[in-house]
């Protein structure tokens, strides 16, 4: 007579309901669940929550990626995801090919409700324009010479080396890849 349906995981599934009295009458439906995190299976998300994380984040995506190619790297629906500019940038939603920059955040919302949000980094990317240029090494030189205070998100951008230590060798790095010796961070 009356019914509750849990979802366990995210998914679809349909139900067929008939009477038992007379099998002809009948209906059926199918039941999307969604889930509320932010998913990829090609960048790294950590959730400050489950991670073990100071603040949450997602890295790992190339410099210089327009929206619509950065969104398709999530497992997530598309429409569910909303990416706004940094709040030095006033915090907007940005929109179809703009270019995705370090401290932007991405956040999950279904039906005006916000489920998820993490901070966007790419790595190399330290002025949060989404390129890979001189003006960021000059930003990793004042890191690397502790004249720009460490943050645990510049960490994570300036170690383009991955030995977790920012150092000269980022720099090499970097400047490497601007003078397209390298093609990846």
């Amino acid at each position: 007579e009356n019914g509750l349906v849990t979802g366990v995981k995210a998914g679809t599934t349909t139900i067929r309901v008939a009477s038992v009295a007379n099998p002809d009458v009948n209906s059926e439906f199918t039941i999307g669940v969604i889930g509320n995190r932010i998913i990829s299976n090609d960048l790294d998300v950590k959730h400050s929550d489950t991670d073990n994380v100071e603040e949450s984040y997602v890295i790992g995506s190339e410099p210089a990626i327009e929206l619509e190619d950065y969104l398709a790297l999530f497992v997530n629906e598309p429409e569910y995801l909303h990416v706004y500019s940094s709040e030095d940038n006033g915090g907007v939603e940005i929109e179809d090919g703009v270019i995705v920059g370090s401290f932007m955040e991405i956040a999950l919302i279904i039906n005006n409700h916000e489920y998820d949000r993490v901070t966007i980094l790419i790595r190399g990317d330290l002025d949060g324009d989404g390129y890979v240029s001189s003006a960021d090494v000059s930003v990793a030189e004042e890191v690397i010479g502790g004249k720009k205070a460490e943050t645990v998100f510049l960490n994570l951008i300036t170690d383009v080396d991955y030995d977790t230590y920012i150092s000269s060798a980022d720099n090499s790095i970097v400047n490497e890849f601007i003078g397209g010796k390298i093609n990846t961070l």
